[in-house]
């Protein structure tokens, strides 16, 4: 549905005379009652009555006929439908995209409030279902709203249709409309949603831009033209959501972008190719088990890097041919500048092996490991301290289930079984001062891990346990601890029991080092 976000202005008393001389009493009847006569109109009239005041939009969202038609469309793609279920699903579809359109044609006929005075919006969201008839109207609003009533935030999303149904062509966003360059240049941010691109490079002043559910039939060279010309001057924010195209492999080359965050979630690219993008500071890779995953990062010239988050997920099906290099390939020359990194990798077997980096990253400083299988090995992140000299925070979150215990099986190496590390008795890291273990489970392989951080940290001051809990995401960037209710308190016993088997060995003791159970 349309959603139209009007510009900050002066407001109107409900007692204040309108144009006529008359007194505005509709305006200060209660909520309930105007529903009640919105419910009476038919639908282009109410949605029209958006356009009056901020108020009004808000009344028309909650118009029980269009909820109706979503929730009948809504309970009916729950059943496993057959030829008269599809039929019924897509009559819906129409309905409510018959009803959309002509109340957005209702907003564009519909005369100005308050006499000659000229429509202002700041922001417009338009989410519609793609149909062959509807692209005129659609086309007239986007180019009413950029060129007349100067939104500078523009999303057009196009939703998916009834399943089984075969895709219809992407939406060609009406550029040639905004011919005028003093139009575009209003845009600062713009969402589109399974849209052909326009050419982007012509919107000089857009900051954030948002790529989602492209078609496969996308050439490589349009994402190029994102960071470049025009458009890559002013950008800011590039995310690209469930985008494909016509190769597997992203290659980013633009050193005069400026660029700073960059975010490609379960994207089809196989490969991603930093090679020069000299203001980026904050990037994220994600993928999940219903995407293809990124196997291979390239970090090229990015001097100011400073956050990534890497989540990926591999399944039975796209597990990686050489799983020993999987470290390599996705932090491999990554810049010296990045201090914070983020990493939740998961599947049904441990894909990664234990087999040193060959890449030492030299400024990182925070580290987060969450998500941890129980069927893992929880001292897989060891290759990760080792290979960060720097490192002063540990936080380490163990997913629901057994923690990791020995008990688990089969025996492979990489399917969940123990790790046999090498041993490394002249290795010692002098920067770590914090570990944070939430889901500990006091069991024998997370008791052994934390062993050998105590052993070899010389710096390590304290360590935080935390049984029932779990990090949130502080946006891509940043998490929090969050402490759960606890079913099973921790005993006196509990933590001379913990803390006396971390913190002494037979040839070494660290009695200094504060133990913290929650």
């Amino acid at each position: 549905m349309a959603r139209l976000k009007s510009a900050p202005r002066r407001r109107r008393s409900p007692l204040r005379p309108d144009a006529a001389g008359g007194e505005d009493r509709l305006s200060s009847l209660p909520d309930a009652l105007l529903r009640r006569v919105l419910s009476c109109l038919d639908t282009r009239t109410a949605l029209s009555t958006a356009v009056l005041s901020r108020r009004w939009a808000r009344l028309v969202r909650d118009l029980p006929t269009l909820r109706r038609a979503l929730d009948r469309r809504r309970r009916a793609r729950d059943i496993d439908g057959k030829g008269k279920l599809l039929r019924y699903i897509k009559r819906c579809d129409r309905r409510a995209m018959r009803a959309f359109l002509d109340g957005v044609a209702g907003i564009l006929d519909a005369p100005p409030s308050g006499g000659a005075r000229r429509r202002r919006a700041n922001a417009l969201y338009l989410e519609f279902f793609r149909t062959y008839d509807g692209a005129g109207i659609i086309d007239r609003m986007i180019e009413t709203a950029v060129g007349e009533w100067g939104v500078q935030h523009l999303d057009v999303v196009v939703l998916r249709s009834a399943p089984r149904d075969p895709p219809l062509p992407a939406y060609v966003f009406p550029d040639h409309l905004l011919d005028d360059e003093r139009h575009r240049s209003r845009l600062r941010s713009l969402t589109l949603g399974h849209c052909v691109l326009p050419p982007l490079h012509r919107y000089a002043a857009l900051q954030r831009l948002v790529l989602q559910d492209t078609p496969a039939s996308t050439p490589m060279h349009a994402y190029d033209a994102v960071f470049h010309g025009g458009c890559g001057a002013a950008l800011r924010v590039v995310h690209l959501l469930c985008c494909r195209g016509a190769s597997d492999v992203l290659e980013i080359d633009a050193p005069c972008s400026g660029v700073e965050e960059l975010v490609v979630d379960s994207c089809s690219f196989r490969a991603i190719e930093l090679r020069e993008l000299p203001e980026l500071r904050h990037f994220a890779c994600l993928g999940d088990e219903t995407a293809p995953v990124v196997v291979e990062l390239s970090f090229g010239t990015v001097p100011r890097l400073t956050h990534v988050n890497l989540t990926l997920t591999f399944s039975a099906s796209t597990s990686p041919a050489t799983p020993h290099r999987v470290l390599d390939s996705l932090l491999g020359g990554a810049p010296a500048s990045m201090s914070r990194l983020a990493v939740r990798f998961t599947g049904p077997k441990r894909w990664i092996l234990p087999r040193p980096l060959d890449t030492t990253l030299l400024g990182l400083r925070e580290l987060l490991v969450a998500d941890v299988p129980p069927t893992w090995d929880i001292s897989w992140p060891r290759l990760l301290l080792e290979a960060s000299p720097a490192l002063e925070t540990l936080h380490i979150h163990v997913a629901a289930g057994d923690g990791g215990s020995c008990s688990s099986s089969p025996a492979d190496e990489h399917q969940g079984g123990p790790i046999y590390w090498q041993p490394r008795r002249k290795f010692r890291h002098q920067q770590l001062r914090e570990v944070c273990m939430v889901g500990f489970a006091n069991t024998p392989r997370q008791t052994r891990f934390l062993r050998y951080l105590v052993r070899v940290c010389k710096a390590l001051e304290r360590v935080v346990l935390v049984r029932e809990g779990r990090v949130e995401e502080d946006g891509l960037w940043g998490w929090k601890t969050v402490v759960e209710q606890r079913d099973r308190p921790w005993t006196l016993a509990d933590w001379i029991s913990v803390s006396a088997e971390i913190k002494h060995g037979r040839r070494w003791s660290k009695p200094h080092v504060e133990v913290t159970l929650v």
